[in-house]
């Protein structure tokens, strides 16, 4: 007791604890911390938004390059409904109107192939295979895939594997 009262007549208190330069001191650190937070959370933002953007890109031209595709097989099936031949007489014909329609031929006898750009580096390959007439389909679609067109660059900065 008689300790606490010399330090009262002396103007200070008998507990130490902490000041108000190390309150500040701490405030300082903590304030930073949540700034270096928040950009690092504003830059993923960023990075995120970046990629869903050129994901949504990438999808709506996959989608308009189906489109045309499917338009174009449209076309066909109405083009091979007026044909009236019939045997090679019909197939030939077929070819043809499906050339003129903007396909070529096919990797197999009977297949036409029609292909869409889908943006710079990507395309939309349809394969179709022509049927007899009198079938219930006139063809039937063997294959639709995109494929990249692109040239392949490899990455020489990362030295990711270099010894």
């Amino acid at each position: 007791m008689e300790q606490d009262a010399a330090y009262k007549r002396a103007g200070r208190s008998a507990r130490t604890g902490m000041g108000v330069g190390t309150t500040s001191i701490l405030m300082i650190f903590t304030v930073l911390a949540f700034a270096t937070l928040a950009m690092l959370s504003m830059s993923t933002v960023m990075s995120n938004a970046t990629i869903q953007t050129r994901g949504t890109k990438g999808v709506i031209a996959l989608a308009a390059a189906e489109g045309e595709a499917a338009e174009k097989a449209a076309a066909l099936d109405e083009a091979l409904a007026g044909i009236t031949e019939t045997g090679d007489a019909y197939f030939a014909a077929a070819e043809a109107a499906a050339t003129g329609l903007g396909f070529a031929a096919g990797p197999e006898e009977r297949q036409v192939a029609y292909t869409a750009d889908e943006g710079d580096s990507h395309e939309v390959v349809m394969v179709l295979e022509l049927q007899e007439p009198g079938q219930d389909a006139r063809f039937t679609v063997v294959q639709m895939v995109s494929q990249y067109t692109g040239t392949w660059q490899p990455e020489t900065g990362a030295g990711l594997f270099v010894p």
